[in-house]
């Protein structure tokens, strides 16, 4: 994992005060969002995408 790799000597704990968190505002229950917490930034979850079904095409 990225946090891990860059902040080998830091903990588990700081790592995830520093980058996991409810970073987006339009979901307040999702607390585990990675991202930067000063600029606001986040990696989008699959979880939140409907998806979307196709209809096979038929010759």
């Amino acid at each position: 994992m990225y946090a891990k790799r860059t902040h080998r000597n830091k903990s588990d704990s700081w790592r995830k005060a520093k980058y996991w968190g409810n970073l987006n505002l339009d979901r307040p229950f999702e607390r585990w969002v990675f991202g930067n917490k000063q600029t606001g930034a986040y990696i989008l979850k699959f979880a939140w995408f409907k998806i979307e079904r196709h209809i096979q095409v038929t010759r």
